[in-house]
């Protein structure tokens, strides 16, 4: 006999899925992390410092002041305000504030002039499209810018000395510069200006607006972060990400365990119980699994519905097994009596037939032994209709309502000989109408079988009763006990306690079947000189 390798249990299948789940989420996490969080990062990084050069730029506009103003950069960050009718300029910082008057002629022009490029860039800028204007406006500020600084330059009232040493190959110290423009409102635009060094990155914004008095410009220089510097970080992270993941899947693991693989395990140990228990006296499963609300719910429901559908089919099965053991027994009886009870009569028929045909002693008189030889024949076939209306009578059973006391009144009359010959006396006691629910014939041939039997054991000149109340009837015959040593057996096959008329012994065991199949309960029990049978008809048979 070949066994199957017996596989891994559902909680080490479960803790198996969860380390390959472990592993995938790493992987996922690491291509991730790696790949796409730093420039993710990064993008988040200079939208937060737009966002802040725009709440900077629009809280000093508001208040003309940087102390409630929150930066990230509060010692390089600062707003330049240039009035548009005087000639002071004030530069205002988070650690600092300082006002710059111009008195020389040159730098008023020049300041002038930026005030009219300025005013030109807006007007212009409500005309055009808004790409050309913000060329035009990028063209007229660096114009400014340049007047600016050559008038500065010419000024001889400043002198600039200095060396600026190139650190690089190609003399190119800058690169990777780019420019954006953030149109915030029609008066305001942000200008985000970047450049690398090839080491860092930088970015500087300018908030620039005209305001209804002033021109207003805001200043934010920041460090980019750089993904290369957030990948170490991430990396460096890893393990410790990866511990925590480890242990947070083995803890929900182990929890998974305990509400999915107990249960099952818990079906498992009841399905085997089903499978070894006699009988099936299984107790059903706990309600905390039924109660569930889902499939191991639904399965542990659905177990314990088959599992009493199936004890109901194992009853009614037993149930028919006991029918058909009754019915082989009554098979049986066929062969028993044919074998054995009818072969006593048909021998003693014969001998006497025999004897009369060879005129043989005493058997020369025949008008004295034929009678012998037809009591013999009828006592056949007694036997043999009894036998016959027991192998047919319950094929078909219709159920009438009967009054029994009636009933017993009239078969009464069929044993007014012998009750007559023996000089019995015979009482009925008790209510006067009883109906019961019955199939009329066979319930005659229980009251015939009980009557005979009762007349028939009683001796000459003693009483017979018969009393009718509730949902039961007593027949007593006084004057005789049934043998102790038989009468356990009373309602089997060819046992009888008449032994002086040689019975055949099936009248009781008619009886027997007959209540069953009726549903009727008989008991015969010995009392003080007497026996007592009592039948008991069920509360739906009754009707009073």
């Amino acid at each position: 006999m070949q066994h199957k390798k017996k596989g891994q249990k559902l909680g080490q299948k479960n803790l198996n899925y969860s380390i390959l789940l472990v592993g995938v989420l790493l992987a996922f996490l690491i291509v991730y992390m790696i790949s796409m969080l730093p420039s993710l990062y990064v993008d988040h990084r200079m939208q937060a410092n737009l966002e802040s050069v725009k709440k900077q730029h629009m809280e000093y506009v508001k208040s003309g002041s940087y102390e409630n103003v929150q930066v990230e950069n509060p010692v390089a960050c600062f707003s330049v305000k240039i009035p548009k009718k005087e000639n002071t300029i004030y530069v205002v910082g988070k650690q600092f504030s300082f006002e710059v008057t111009l008195k020389e002629e040159s730098m008023i022009e020049l300041l002038d002039e930026f005030r009219r490029l300025q005013t030109n860039a807006v007007e212009d800028e409500k005309e055009e499209d808004l790409t050309d204007e913000r060329e035009k406006f990028e063209q007229k500020f660096t114009d400014c810018m340049e007047k600016l600084q050559g008038q500065f330059e010419k000024n001889e009232a400043f002198k600039i000395s200095g060396e600026i040493f190139e650190s690089y190959q190609d003399g190119t110290a800058f690169c990777d510069e780019y420019t954006k423009y953030h149109q915030i409102s029609n008066q305001c635009v942000i200008v985000e200006a970047g450049i690398s060094d090839r080491t860092n990155y930088y970015t500087t914004y300018l908030a620039m607006e005209n305001a209804e008095d002033a021109f207003i410009i805001s200043i934010l220089p920041v460090m980019q972060p750089q993904m290369d510097e957030i990948r170490s970080v991430v990396l460096e992270s890893l393990p410790m990400i990866a511990g925590v993941i480890l242990l947070l899947v083995l803890l929900f693991s182990q929890i998974y365990s305990k509400g999915i693989v107990a249960p099952i395990e818990a079906l498992v140990c009841h399905t085997r119980q089903m499978k070894n228990a006699e009988h099936f006296e299984v107790s059903p499963l706990p309600e905390k699994y039924k109660n569930r609300g889902d499939e191991v719910g639904t399965l542990a429901e659905t177990m314990d519905e088959l599992y009493l559908e199936i004890r109901k089919n194992y009853e009614a099965l037993e149930e028919k097994n006991e029918e058909l053991a009754e019915e082989n027994k009554r098979q049986e009886i066929f062969l028993r009596a044919s074998s054995h009870q009818l072969k006593t009569p048909i021998s003693a028929a014969l001998l006497l037939l025999d004897g009369m045909i060879g005129e043989i002693g005493k058997y020369k008189d025949t008008a004295k032994y034929l009678p012998e030889v037809k009591k013999q024949l009828l006592s056949m076939r007694k036997m043999v209709e009894e036998i016959l209306y027991l192998n047919h009578c319950g094929d078909e059973i219709h159920m009438v309502s009967i009054e029994v006391r009636e009933l017993f009144e009239k078969r009464l009359k069929e044993y007014q000989i012998a009750i007559q010959n023996k000089e019995l006396e015979v009482q009925l006691s008790g209510i006067e109408k009883m109906f019961v629910s019955s199939d009329e014939t066979i319930l005659i041939q229980v009251v015939d079988n009980l009557l005979s039997n009762a007349i028939d054991a009683t001796p000459d000149r003693e009483k017979v009763t018969i009393m009718f109340w509730g949902d039961k009837i007593q027949i007593c015959n006084y004057g005789t006990n049934i043998p102790e040593e038989i009468l356990p057996n009373i309602f089997e096959p060819f046992v009888t306690g008449n032994q002086e008329k040689k019975s055949h012994g099936l009248g009781l065991y008619f009886v027997s079947y007959y209540a069953k199949r009726l549903g009727i309960k008989v008991k015969i029990e010995n009392e003080e000189n007497a026996v007592l049978t009592e039948i008991s008809f069920s509360q739906d048979e009754i009707a009073t």
